[in-house]
Order: structure tokens, then C-alpha cells, then sequence
């Protein structure tokens, strides 16, 4: 089984970033004690537009891809990487 997360919707702890939210082992335990072994992320690359240099904000749920990065207001590379690391230790 598998949820959907779509990175809008999810609720962070203070200072921290939606791919550090889905890399928490606890959310991991507690998707495997429910049977979940699969997180399908919504859209996360850098998403909006560019004005004159400018990025402007995504408008369409970032779905309006600008680039092959990650948008750094959803997390980082690193924090990436490890929620991988973290979902395949969790369900191996």
C-alpha cells in the first residue's frame, strides 16, 4: 500500500522542511505498523516562473516545473537523500 503526500498539504514541525518531514523515521514506523510501504511525493523541483531574473512563486501547485532542483522551500538535496535512505530501511 502507498499514500500520496502532495508537499502543499503537509504540515511541518517549527523549522524544519517538508523532505525532512518524509524522512522522519517515526512517520516511517508509523506508516509500516499501518501497512504503508510507499511515499509518493508530489512535485518538489523548483517551480514558478522567472520575470526579468526574478523567480515568482509557483501558481500552480508545483506543477509549473522551472528546473531539475529541488525548490529549497520544500528541503534540500541532503534531506532528500536521506528520506530515501530512511523509506528503504523502513520497508526492507
Amino acid at each position: 500500500m502507498w499514500v500520496l503526500a502532495y508537499p502543499g498539504s503537509v504540515i511541518t514541525r517549527a523549522d524544519e522542511s517538508v523532505i525532512a518531514t518524509w524522512g522522519d523515521p517515526d512517520l516511517w514506523r508509523a506508516f509500516r505498523a499501518i501497512g504503508i510501504d510507499l511515499l509518493h511525493t508530489g512535485p518538489v523541483k523548483l517551480s514558478g516562473g522567472i520575470v526579468r531574473r526574478e523567480y515568482t512563486p509557483t501558481i500552480d501547485g508545483w506543477f509549473d516545473r522551472i528546473s531539475l532542483e529541488i525548490d529549497p522551500a520544500l528541503g534540500t538535496e541532503e534531506e532528500y537523500r536521506r528520506m530515501v535512505q530512511v523509506a528503504r530501511n523502513r520497508t526492507a
